[in-house]
């Protein structure tokens, strides 16, 4: 868990949670954003087994050490 970590837009505050198979991580993505980014990148942390990456209840297909360009009102 992370709590409005500071950005140059704003805070954002992030959970995560990775499901039991691991196969799908959970991300509770929270912005209280000043400004708006273009894009967002979330890095997909490098777990073997890891398919896919669920952004506030939207599934992403997702690559172990890869990245996700999200947009940023998601």
């Amino acid at each position: 868990v992370f709590e409005r970590i500071p950005t140059e837009f704003g805070p954002v505050s992030l959970r995560f949670r990775l499901d039991d198979e691991a196969r799908r991580l959970e991300v509770d993505y929270r912005p209280a954003l000043r400004r708006r980014p273009l894009t967002v990148t979330l890095h997909v942390p490098p777990v073997e087994n890891l398919r896919a990456v669920s952004v506030n209840g939207a599934n992403l297909p997702a690559m172990p050490g890869g990245a996700i360009v999200l947009p940023p009102d998601r």
